[in-house]
């Protein structure tokens, strides 16, 4: 990190401290264009002020008023104030800040939102009979506004502050607003405890539709049946509760992201700015005008029984649900010759189909020890069932969207593995490639990945997943932990694609270190060459992995101090405990967290933080 000479020697500034190398400084040599001259993130780390704050005020309340014996009346507000101001100084000397002679920004943000709530209900009880209803109304308000400035040219060294930059380079600003408007009702009888309905009806309307798309009603409802309550059942003395249900329902959707962002605005036509021609202003059409879209509607049918047998030694649900979505939002990518590169339109629908099984119940059940099980396994398959006739295909990244297969689809270049000739990378060809081609093994292959062919190469969605908690018990001492996992599905490794690129100054992976060259010929990696790197590294099936992992989540450790020792003291209980959070992460490779991402493709984030806690709690 530190600026040393030919000889070895340090390299001082005038006043005998010693430079950090960022390639700049008295003899340095020049770096490579990818070794990033100018940079060291240690030297720039001390150098660089960077500072956020967050203010935060949430205010909750609500009355309460009876009357006419049955009825109730709630009204509710909830406020949520958050200013968040950040400010950033970059040096003049190495990093971004050092061609500008010194660079400072500041930005602030305001979001303000309120819910306002107003619910009448009834409940009556006659005879054998239940009655529940309500009806209501809700109001969201959402209002964001940020600005933010830059300059450059710092005047004084060591003062950071705004008005010690004389040069202002950029300044900006918007504001979102976003409303909801909602009427709701839900009735819900009930014979005996025995049998069971409910029935809901809601009416929401959203800004981010025009006037004649604004709202959309959605319904659901369901019942049960208490089996276990039923004369035939009155001798099986082993059932404690045995139940039968199914619903169905639907909810609307009225969100879409733009650029990762939410979208508030996505029926009208904009325009960007900030397109100027020297002097003269500019901008530039970047949305169409979309008054139809309307509400995605998400219906989900759920079907199951609730069981619990031999005095709760034994207990669980069972269901199968079919979750469908129809009206997609989605943006819809458009040919180059557009204006607009896409158009958000309401294109299809899908379904996802499973199963859900939670189990639970008591291992062991003696006097002063217990051990108890609860485990939840789920099965999904997802299907795309419509998209519009004019685009049936539908290429995102990693996936293409077709009828017939599920959104979570790889499509990707097909990687054939290393040339032990020259360690080329080497991929499956087009029937229509031409150049490039090599024959390896009886198979004709191309070292050029434009040539190579794209096919479907597995989902990211897993065969199945679910968690299992055990819980011991022994006189005063507790112990429990909690085990998530996931068997089968496909995850792409971003992140492992970065390490294995060649650049100059950049990272690797340790698999590197086992690359081809001419005396490991069979070696599963392709040479290290910066020039080729691109060829090497480019979105295939190469960088595919089974998704399938197993985490430590959970883990709680204590003990509670017998009664004898504590009522001295005037105290009702002391409880002694440690617990640890995300303790553990086994995978496919070292680092890799499939969790991250139910869509299989990662980026560069931290993996969970790892937490130990120790603890007394102490009651009078």
């Amino acid at each position: 990190m530190r600026a040393y000479n030919a000889s070895g020697g340090p390299v001082l500034t005038p006043t005998g401290e010693q430079f950090y190398d960022f390639g700049q400084h008295p003899g340095a040599v020049n770096r490579p264009g990818g070794a990033s001259p100018g940079r060291n993130v240690v030297y720039e780390t001390l150098l660089n002020d960077v500072f956020n704050k967050r203010v935060a005020v949430n205010a909750r309340t609500f009355a309460e008023i009876k009357f006419l014996k049955d009825f109730t009346f709630r009204p509710s507000v909830n406020i949520d104030l958050r200013q968040s101001n950040s400010s950033q100084f970059r040096n003049a000397i190495v990093g971004d800040g050092a061609g500008l002679n010194g660079f400072a920004s500041r930005t602030n943000a305001l979001t303000t939102s309120y819910t306002f709530n107003q619910v009448l209900s009834y409940k009556k009880s006659f005879g054998r009979h239940t009655l529940d209803a309500l009806a209501g109304h809700e109001n969201y308000d959402l209002d964001f506004t940020t600005n933010n400035s830059s300059k450059v040219n710092q005047i004084l060294a060591g003062n950071t502050q705004f008005a010690n930059f004389v040069t202002p380079q950029s300044s900006g600003g918007f504001k979102d607003t976003y409303r909801i408007e909602s009427f709701f009702s839900k009735a819900s009888y009930s014979l005996d405890e025995k049998y069971f309905v409910d029935a809901s009806l809601r009416r929401d309307g959203s800004s981010r539709f025009s006037k004649q798309s604004r709202y959309g009603n959605f319904f659901s409802f369901g019942g049960s049946w208490s089996v276990s309550k039923e004369k035939f059942l009155s001798k099986a003395k082993w059932i404690d509760d045995l139940r039968l249900k199914a619903s169905y329902g639907e909810v609307g959707n009225d969100a879409l992201l733009s650029g990762g962002n939410d979208s508030y605005y996505n029926y009208q036509a904009f325009y960007s700015l900030g397109f100027n021609n020297g002097a003269e202003p500019g901008i530039l059409l970047s949305s169409a005008a979309t008054p139809d879209l309307k509400w995605e509607t998400i219906n989900t049918l759920n079907i199951g029984t609730a069981f619990s047998f031999f005095k709760s030694r034994l207990t669980g649900e069972l269901e199968v649900f079919n979750r469908g979505s129809r009206d997609l939002l989605f943006s819809v990518p458009q040919p180059l010759s557009n204006a607009i590169t896409s158009i958000r339109r309401n294109i299809g629908s899908m379904t996802n189909k499973g199963i859900e099984l939670q189990l639970g119940g008591d291992v062991v059940r003696g006097k002063d020890f217990t051990w108890n099980i609860l485990t939840n396994s789920s099965i999904v398959k997802n299907e795309i069932t419509k998209l519009p006739e004019e685009t049936p295909q539908l290429t995102q990244g990693t996936k293409r969207l077709e009828v017939g297969g599920d959104i979570f689809r790889f499509y990707l270049r097909q990687y054939a593995g290393v040339d032990p000739a020259d360690g080329a990378a080497l991929y499956i060809p087009t029937t229509t490639a031409t150049t490039n081609l090599r024959t390896v093994n009886g198979q004709v292959l191309t070292t050029d990945f434009n040539n190579a062919k794209f096919d479907y190469s597995g989902t990211a969605i897993p065969d199945f997943f679910g968690a299992v908690t055990n819980s011991f018990s022994y006189k005063n001492l507790q112990l429990s932990f909690l085990v998530n996992y996931q068997v089968g599905g496909k995850f792409y490794d971003a992140n492992y694609a970065d390490l294995m690129g060649v650049t100059f100054g950049g990272s690797l992976h340790k698999d590197a270190l086992n690359a081809w060259t001419e005396t490991n010929t069979t070696s599963p990696f392709p040479r290290l060459d910066v020039s080729s790197t691109s060829l090497f590294t480019a979105t295939s099936t190469r960088w595919l992995i089974d998704a399938s992992y197993l985490t430590i989540s959970n883990v709680n450790l204590s003990y509670r101090l017998p009664q004898k020792y504590i009522s001295k003291l005037d105290l009702s209980n002391v409880r002694v405990f440690a617990s640890g959070e995300n303790l553990g992460l086994y995978s496919r490779r070292r680092g890799l967290n499939p969790s991250e991402s139910f869509t299989g493709v990662n980026s560069t984030l931290y993996t969970p933080s790892r937490t130990v806690t120790f603890g007394i709690g102490v009651n009078l």
